[in-house]
This record gives structure tokens, C-alpha cells and sequence, in this order.
């Protein structure tokens, strides 16, 4: 079956290697830049980037390919979206629209390359007909990593702690629901896992176990509460971990919390982390939708673990699981990818989702800082093929550029892709190559509030028969009628008055001067990214700007520029809000 979406998957990247010794899928994170017309290596200038930051709620319009007949490939779709639209929609509620990302969509249902067996990468490219316009052709683009071959392992005995408790507990439930469930279904003989609801007092839901139905019973019994005790939950879940399992297992505590999380200040709580690191049993923390590192950083650090971010921030997940299976789990890094599409042969084209805005400077950098072994990615283009075009004439060129790890070079992948090389009719394409055209419709007509019989007729065609893939078809098939359902509630709910249409959109950017380039890092040859975490107020006006990475000479210039930055401020209701927002500035010196 698929594997869970990107929020559940910074846990399962937390204890699933380490508890099961599976390669579990997780799609790489970074910032996507916008390519040149000549796919750019690394470092090299961008002529005319195209900056398309905001996403229109009917998708983004065609570009003439004489005019931009190249972009960058999005190695990092933000599946956090897509699972929070899973969630509403399994609630039966329409998702928000900033929810509804089609690339996020297509890359969940449309990334089925098989991992290759000795290479790091693998990249491919396959086309079909529109189901309905034939003036259309539909471009897939495929990225996988190698596996790598899980080390032998003792038992486990692990207990996860949820805080079900405050703002922010649906999400983390409907979180470790997802990745707990995947986890339970490869539980070993010799494994234990124990689950504590961190609820007004501590809750075992199982204790030990190691038997899958035992443990998706419990998951179906979580439920928020109004507060939470987590360090009282965090003393059962040692107790829990030393009472299970053989004498030779791994024993490890992780916690799934998110916002604040004050009580992992709290110096007792820290000390008891690290004198159990010290008798071997190890802490991790799982921030769920978390950006600055804080107190549950400094308390993974203290029980000898580390600290990831569930909305899956590479370096972290990485280092989770590089410290929890004791190998190396990236096989490549500084990957960037960038799709061409030939002006004889495609007279325009469309990425189905948002691209994101290039590096200052207008410089191509890496799209994903790490990829991690066994994952996968795949973004969609619909294309306008010009008429008279021959079979043989180039449709598009894919360039992927990467660091093998531990290599000393970068290497670099070359797939082609010829008009003739199309599936000649919809129905005789790729079955995940029809799914995720109907994965990104449907993700499209969420966004711009299509009407309930629009929903219907994407579940019908969902509906086909899909070898190989029946139970994403099912799924998808499911959603488009939940998503129906939804908005035959909202309609009855408008003509009786009582739907209030509530308009949200994330700050955008308005007015981004760049840095000035610190002298004194120019003549030390310093170069790099600096990311800054921002507060805007309602006006649209910077109050305030942290620095999350970067090096001190460029952050320095960093901070200086925000401070002079100016957004479209949030509207939440309707209404202009404060926000935050995570900014990347790339300093390069020139060759």
C-alpha cells in the first residue's frame, strides 16, 4: 500500500527503522527553485525566473514554451497539505484550500518508480492523452532512491507518548493513528510497543504488545482531551519500556507533542531523560507542525535522541533515524531537477501545482539537501502539443543533478522522452499515471469550490480498474466522494444561510529587497543558505525575524534585509491577521 503522507511519516522516520527494520517511504524536503530554458547546473544563472509563489485557485496558467520552455522539477510536494486535507475530508468537511495542493495530490497517488537496485537515483518520464481534452498531453515526471538493506537488529521495545491534550491534539492524533497503524503491521515476534495517551493523567492504551490488531484497536480509541500531563506520561513510558521485551532489546521512548511544549524546560524531567540515556534507553521527540527548535529539542538532546519536525525537515529525519539504525539512510544530496520541454514540439505548458519562487540572485540550488533511500517523488505537467508534431521529435528532457553520499562529485541523470512515446489513449496509460492526473483534478476543483456533482463524476472515473493499484484507486475514488458529500453540506447550509464563507490565505510576499553581500564573508569565500523564521503583523509589516540556519556573517545581512521586507498580510476569516512565515536567502559568490 502507499506509504503514509508526509506529517505521519517524520514519526514513522523516528522509530519505524529502528522498531521494524522496514525502509519506510518519505518524499525529500527543501526549496524548489525555478530552472533556466538550458536546465542549469547547480550554481549557474537563471535568465528570466519566473517568481509564482501563489497558486491560483483554478491552478496556474499556461506558459508559452518559446518563451520559458524549462523549469524546475518540485523534489519536495508538501504532503503536510495533502494529509491535512485527508483529514478533513475523512471528517467529512471540505479541506481549506491552501490544503488542497495538486502537486502534493499527484505526488501521493502518481510516485510508483521502482527504487533502483545499485545506482542512488533513478528518473523517469511518461506521458498520455487528457481523458477528455484532446488538445492535451500529460507529462510525468519520476524520481526514486535506492534502498538501502536494513541492518540486522535486535528486538525492540518502544512506547510512544501523544500528547492528546490542548491545541493542535486531532492533528497529532490523526497523525500517530496513520504511522502507528503502518508501524503495528510490521511488529516482530520479539518486538513490544506501548502507547501512552497523555491525557488530565497517563493512559496505557497498550502495554508491551506486539500483536497489530491489539494495537489498531487502541489507536481507534484515541481521543483528545482537555489537557495533557506529559511528563507524568513520559515516567509510565520508562516504566513501560524496562518491563518489556527480552533483556537484549533496544529500548526507546518517543514523544509526539507540538506547540509550546513548556513542560520540556522543566530541569527534573531533563535530568530523568538523561540518567535513563545513561542505563540505555533512548528519547526522541516528534514536534508535530513545529518550526524552531525549543524545549522538546534540548529534551530529545538530553535523553540521547534527537529531535524531528513532523512536517519533515530532512536533516532532522536523517538524523533520527541515522542515530536509531546506527547507518546512513541518504543516498544522495544536493539533488535539483529540471524538466524541458521542446518549442517544435509543445507549444505550451503547465505545472499542475505552484511553483516555487528561485533563490535571490536567481541562482538554481538544490531542491532537496537530502534524499533519503527508498523514497520517491512525481509532479505532473499538461502540455499543448503543436500541431503537425512528429512521433520522433523530442516531447520533454529531464536533467537530475546530484551528490552521491560520500562521493566526491556530483553526478548527473539524463532521461528523454519522445511525442511518439506517449500512451496513445488515456485508457491504455499508466494506471498511477491516471491516478494522479485525477489526484491533481481533484485537488483543483477543491480549491476553487466545484459543485457536489463535479466531485461525482471525478469518483466515477476514479473508479476504473486499476491493477496493480486497486487500493489507491479505491481511496482516491473515496475522497472525490467524500468531497461531494461536503459540499452538498455546504450548499444546503448556504441556502439556509448558516455557511459563512471564511477566506484564508498565508502572507505572501510583496516587497523582498535583497542583502548586501558582508564584505568580510566575501573575502573569507563564505557562501550559503540562511533561513529565517518571521513574524508579520497584520499590516503586512516584519516584527520580527529569528534565524533558524546560516552561517553568523551572512545571517547577520540576512536579518538586516527582512527587516525591510513587506507582505500581502494573512487573512484569516476574511480578515488581515498576523502570521509566520519561513523565509530562505542564498548567498553565492560569483565564479
Amino acid at each position: 500500500s502507499r506509504a503514509a503522507h508526509a506529517a505521519a511519516l517524520a514519526l514513522v522516520a523516528a522509530v519505524g527503522w529502528w522498531l521494524i527494520g522496514d525502509q519506510i517511504f518519505e518524499p525529500p524536503t527543501g526549496t524548489v527553485q525555478v530552472a533556466s530554458a538550458a536546465a542549469p547546473r547547480l550554481g549557474e544563472e537563471i535568465p528570466g525566473a519566473l517568481h509564482a509563489d501563489v497558486l491560483p485557485p483554478q491552478g496556474p496558467a499556461f506558459v508559452e514554451t518559446a518563451r520559458r520552455p524549462a523549469a524546475a522539477v518540485d523534489l519536495h510536494p508538501p504532503l503536510v497539505a495533502f494529509d491535512a486535507a485527508l483529514a478533513a475530508l475523512s471528517d467529512g468537511r471540505l479541506p481549506r484550500p491552501s490544503d488542497a495542493r495538486p502537486e502534493a495530490f499527484v505526488s501521493a497517488f502518481g510516485a510508483d518508480l521502482r527504487a533502483p537496485a545499485t545506482t542512488p537515483l533513478e528518473a523517469a518520464l511518461d506521458a498520455a492523452p487528457s481523458e477528455r481534452d484532446p488538445r492535451l498531453l500529460y507529462v510525468r515526471v519520476r524520481l526514486a532512491a535506492r534502498d538501502v538493506d536494513p541492518p540486522r537488529r535486535p528486538p525492540a521495545s518502544l512506547a510512544v507518548v501523544l500528547d492528546v491534550g490542548g491545541p493542535g491534539a486531532a492533528e497529532r492524533i490523526f497523525v500517530a493513528q496513520r504511522a502507528l497503524a503502518g508501524i503495528a503491521a510490521r511488529l516482530r515476534a520479539t518486538d513490544r510497543l506501548s502507547i501512552v495517551a497523555a491525557g488530565e493523567r497517563p493512559r496505557a492504551l497498550v502495554a508491551g504488545a506486539s500483536d497489530r490488531r491489539a494495537v489498531t484497536t487502541a489507536l481507534a480509541a484515541l481521543a483528545p482531551a482537555a489537557s495533557s500531563d506529559v511528563p507524568a506520561a513520559i515516567e509510565a513510558a520508562y516504566d513501560l519500556v524496562r518491563a518489556s521485551g527480552p533483556a537484549e532489546a533496544r529500548r526507546g521512548v518517543v514523544v509526539v507533542a507540538g506547540g509550546a511544549a513548556e513542560w520540556a524546560a522543566s530541569p527534573a524531567l531533563r535530568q530523568l531523560a538523561a540518567l535513563e540515556a545513561q542505563d540505555g534507553v533512548e528519547l526522541s521527540a516528534i514536534d508535530v507542525g513545529g518550526e524552531q527548535d525549543g524545549p522538546l529539542g534540548a529534551l530529545a538532546a538530553a535523553g540521547g535522541g534527537t529531535r524531528a519536525v513532523a512536517a519533515g525537515a530532512d536533516a532532522a529525519r536523517a538524523a533520527v533515524m541515522e542515530r536509531m539504525v546506527r547507518a546512513p539512510q541518504d543516498v544522495a544530496e544536493n539533488a535539483a531537477a529540471t524538466i524541458e520541454f521542446d518549442p517544435r514540439a509543445v507549444v505550451r505548458w503547465r505545472f499542475v501545482g505552484a511553483e516555487r519562487s528561485p533563490a535571490a540572485g536567481g541562482r538554481l540550488v538544490p531542491s532537496a539537501p537530502s534524499f533519503p533511500a527508498g523514497s520517491g517523488v512525481a509532479a505532473l505537467y499538461a502540455v499543448e502539443l503543436a500541431d503537425g508534431a512528429s512521433p520522433r521529435a523530442r516531447l520533454a528532457t529531464l536533467t537530475t543533478t546530484f551528490r552521491p553520499r560520500g562521493a566526491a562529485a556530483d553526478a548527473r541523470l539524463e532521461r528523454r522522452l519522445a511525442v511518439g512515446e506517449a500512451a496513445p489513449t488515456w485508457t491504455a496509460a499508466p494506471v498511477r499515471l491516471r491516478l494522479a492526473v485525477l489526484a491533481g483534478e481533484l485537488a483543483e476543483a477543491l480549491r476553487s469550490g466545484a459543485s457536489p456533482e463535479r466531485f461525482e463524476d471525478l469518483a466515477r472515473r476514479a473508479a476504473f480498474p486499476a491493477p496493480g493499484a486497486e487500493a489507491a484507486a479505491r481511496e482516491l475514488a473515496a475522497l472525490a466522494s467524500a468531497a461531494a458529500g461536503a459540499a452538498r453540506l455546504r450548499g444546503a447550509a448556504e441556502e439556509a444561510g448558516a455557511w459563512r464563507v471564511e477566506e484564508e490565505r498565508p502572507a505572501q510576499p510583496l516587497e523582498r529587497p535583497e542583502p548586501a553581500y558582508p564584505e568580510a564573508a566575501r573575502r573569507m569565500g563564505i557562501e550559503g543558505d540562511v533561513v529565517l523564521d518571521l513574524s508579520i503583523d497584520a499590516a503586512g509589516r516584519v516584527v520580527d525575524a529569528r534565524v533558524a540556519r546560516g552561517a553568523p556573517p551572512l545571517a547577520a545581512a540576512a536579518l538586516d534585509a527582512a527587516k525591510r521586507w513587506r507582505y500581502r498580510p494573512a487573512l484569516v476569516d476574511g480578515r488581515p491577521s498576523p502570521a509566520r512565515a519561513r523565509a530562505t536567502i542564498s548567498f553565492r559568490l560569483a565564479r
